[in-house]
């Protein structure tokens, strides 16, 4: 265990501003054997992606520009994915959730993925395009679910959490203990809020890369932007392009006044051959965007 200790300190205290990738991963490796959950989202399950407009004026319709990010504009780290690979961010509703889970898997992507949230904006007009995919095949992921902050009665990450301590104690104990202060470290980086540059993504980034290598589609971790009272998934190229269908795409447009918000849906679109680019149809609106905008306003 002294081994274990001394390279998760050596990781902690590295300087993450030099981008020392090659050190990370041989420190990860140097970690030997240990014990993790797998969670496997069987066929038929959704999967929901928010893509924040630039403008108005910008449309997503067509599958290619609902995906991941292509490998030539993967210029950055992000919580689950390196510049050397691009990934696919999505969240989800698990089957078991507690009443304190957020079960709108669009409002955990926006939490996520529109700029009005992340830069906490106090006034906001954003448009965004929610795109929901269907998985083919069984999708089989590596859970992050160990920070402690995030474990409550009934939740998924609870549950399975007091199943895994329980299965590998009884068969393992040395390597329970192990596995528990790595991932415990593991889940600490993937649930980092302040983020001074991509450079601090580096190790749950280059942790994740490690895994999709042993023939893992992702990883599968609570969401940070929603205080761990929702869920993401983070899916290799190869996953996307075999085991995701496209099923349906919307626009919708985001208003916030301090603390006020609405989501407001533009247009729609179900999706029957996801290799054609499609046109959204328009949703009709009971108040116009600036009748709501005024309302918020008043409220």
């Amino acid at each position: 265990m002294e081994d274990t200790y001394n390279i998760l300190n050596k990781l902690s205290r590295i300087d993450l501003s030099g981008y020392p990738t090659g050190q990370i991963e041989n420190y990860i490796k140097q970690l030997g054997t240990s014990a993790q959950i797998g969670y496997t989202l069987h066929p038929g399950n959704s999967i929901l992606r928010a893509r924040p407009n630039k403008s108005d004026d910008e449309v997503f319709n067509s599958r290619s520009k609902l995906q991941y990010r292509p490998q030539e504009f993967n210029i950055d780290f992000q919580r689950a994915s390196t510049i050397n690979e691009t990934m696919f961010y999505g969240s989800i509703v698990p089957e078991h959730t507690a009443e304190t889970d957020i079960s709108n898997a669009r409002l955990i992507a926006c939490f996520e993925a529109a700029s009005t949230f992340r830069n906490n904006y106090f006034t906001s007009k954003e448009k965004i395009t929610f795109s929901r995919w269907i998985n083919t095949e069984d999708i089989n992921l590596v859970m992050i679910a160990y920070t402690q902050n995030y474990l409550r009665p009934g939740t998924i990450l609870t549950n399975l959490n007091e199943e895994f301590q329980t299965k590998v104690g009884q068969s393992n104990p040395d390597l329970l203990k192990k596995s528990m202060i790595i991932n415990e470290f593991l889940s600490q980086q993937f649930s980092k809020r302040t983020i001074r540059a991509d450079y601090d993504y580096l190790i749950s980034a280059i942790y994740t890369n490690l895994i999709v290598k042993q023939e893992f589609d992702g990883v599968f971790y609570p969401s940070v932007k929603a205080d761990g009272r929702g869920y993401n998934v983070c899916l290799t190229k190869d996953c996307v392009d075999n085991k995701l269908q496209l099923y349906s795409a919307g626009e919708s447009k985001i208003l916030k006044c301090g603390y006020n918000t609405q989501v407001v849906n533009l247009s729609q679109k179900l999706i029957e051959d996801d290799s054609k680019e499609f046109d959204f149809e328009d949703i009709d609106q009971v108040e116009t965007i600036e009748e709501i905008w005024n309302r918020l306003m008043n409220e």
